[in-house]
């Protein structure tokens, strides 16, 4: 039978031969961390710093930022897929393209900002009611989308679903319309929440609605405030 070896003791802070234990380690991971610095802008907080700790081990994640662009596979494979989808979409006067797998797509085309010129961009789209929902995310880059610029400056757009072309007015949904619609749109393409996560801008919905479907859409009036418009009106008159 091996002898009973004594029980070591842990020997007090500054003693030479002195070994904080993994508690005493734990209870020092446990400290808060000093500050950290905001990210510049443009740039992005891919993990934030975070100390997870418990009696057999404890992990200590250092901050990384970096700018996010959009990734290798969406720049060399997906716009290139997407201009010749784009191109095809066109080309057949909208018979081809409108459908993408499961999803639906549509050519947004709107007027350069700079330029003037029309510019057209092949987009998947969301269905709300008689409007039309696109996604701003240009791959998961925080640089906003050409198209994105150029209806936030010229509202006025044309929209082409399948062999159907229409003209639209664009605008960004408010807080309240991507909070209820973003998870619409991410059960189309739940890309859209990985290309979120990895970016600092908040990705932009925009709602595109035809001429004659604003009224359905305008916020309720109370029926006092109702009143007192249509008096003022009378007046004026």
């Amino acid at each position: 039978m091996d002898p009973v070896r004594p029980r070591r003791r842990e020997s007090a802070p500054g003693h030479p031969h002195h070994s904080p234990s993994i508690a005493a380690f734990c209870h020092h991971a446990r400290t808060p961390l000093a500050p950290v610095k905001s990210p510049p802008i443009g740039s992005t907080l891919l993990l934030s710093p975070t100390a997870a700790c418990d009696d057999s081990a404890c992990l200590i994640r250092p901050p990384y930022t970096q700018l996010m662009p959009m990734t290798t596979f969406d720049r060399l494979i997906g716009l290139r897929f997407l201009a010749a989808h784009q191109f095809i979409y066109e080309l057949s006067g909208g018979r081809i393209g409108e459908q993408f797998g499961r999803v639906s797509m549509l050519l947004l085309h709107t007027t350069g900002r700079k330029t003037g010129r029309p510019r057209t961009a092949a987009l998947l789209y969301h269905r709300d009611r008689d409007r039309y929902v696109v996604v701003g995310s240009k791959g998961g880059s925080d640089t906003p989308p050409a198209w994105l610029l150029n209806l936030k400056a010229i509202p006025e757009v044309e929209v082409q679903v399948g062999t159907k072309r229409f003209r639209a007015k664009a605008r960004v949904a408010s807080a309240e319309e991507r909070s209820r619609l973003w998870p619409e749109v991410t059960r189309l393409w739940p890309q859209y929440d990985r290309y979120q996560s990895q970016i600092r801008r908040a990705i932009p919905l925009v709602i595109l609605t035809p001429p004659g479907s604003e009224s359905k859409h305008e916020p309720s009036v109370p029926e006092g405030e109702r009143s007192r418009m249509m008096l003022i009106r009378a007046w004026n008159r």
